[in-house]
């Protein structure tokens, strides 16, 4: 490498705070009341699981995808691909499962019988809204109709943070590097917890979800600007053999 390509790497290097860590985030799943019971006489369920907030428990997240999916199109000569979809792939998140709560502090602390596992209370309770289940010891408790969309999809948000700011305190919103947010996002699959007794580790509940598409809800957007096709070619020497639509974005 030459000494200018050196200084000129370099310059590109100090353009950036920093490397992205991938330890630097945080995940917004909404604590909210959705859905109806669909016993008789059933009314709202209630998701919140007192004194849980998520984001603190979410131990690794994903940033999501996207894939478009392709036809072949052969005019004469070689065969080309186009896209024709776009297609998003699920996305796991992992959270850490706490013990019984502790009320009180000091010598007055006093741990709360059958309030541990609060997150997969959480999530079995998201579940549930979405296809009752039997809750008792009988089996005609449960209906196992699915309840619609509009009643237990949610707005996921994944953020990702600089290790640096310029704004006093380093408040999180100058700090926030990457945020996108995940549409009508709901569980689909909540793994299984396995315990065993030579093994005094922490359990972890990974939680699959879907979720209709993600938009970049920081302050830059999807930061699209587009050029003309004369400007393109111009500036990057290429061939154009099709004509594409082009669309802004705000």
């Amino acid at each position: 490498m030459s000494r200018s390509s050196i200084l000129d790497f370099s310059a590109e290097l100090n353009k950036y705070s920093d490397a992205a860590r991938a330890n630097r985030f945080s995940v917004d799943i909404p604590n909210v009341a959705r859905g109806h019971d669909q016993r008789a006489g059933g009314g709202p369920i209630n998701l919140n699981v007192s004194g849980l907030t998520l984001q603190y428990w979410c131990e690794s997240a994903e940033l999501p995808g996207r894939t478009f999916a392709t036809f072949d199109r052969k005019t004469y000569g070689l065969t080309t691909k186009l896209p024709m979809q776009t297609q998003f792939s699920d996305i796991t998140l992992t959270f850490i499962c706490m013990a019984n709560q502790v009320s009180g502090e000091g010598s007055s602390a006093r741990v709360t019988p059958a309030t541990g596992l609060d997150v997969k209370r959480f999530f079995d309770r998201w579940m549930q809204t979405i296809n009752p289940m039997s809750t008792g010891a009988f089996e005609q408790d449960g209906k196992y109709n699915f309840e619609y969309k509009s009643d237990y999809a949610a707005t996921i948000s994944i953020t990702h943070f600089d290790q640096f700011s310029n704004q006093p305190n380093n408040n999180t919103e100058s700090m926030v590097s990457y945020k996108v947010n995940l549409v009508d996002a709901f569980p689909i699959s909540m793994g299984a917890l396995t315990m065993n007794w030579g093994d005094d580790g922490i359990l972890r509940l990974p939680v699959t979800f879907a979720y209709s598409r993600w938009y970049i809800s920081d302050k830059t957007g999807f930061g699209l600007t587009f050029i003309s096709e004369k400007e393109s070619l111009s500036n990057q020497n290429i061939n154009n053999d099709f004509d594409f639509t082009r669309r802004g974005f705000d």
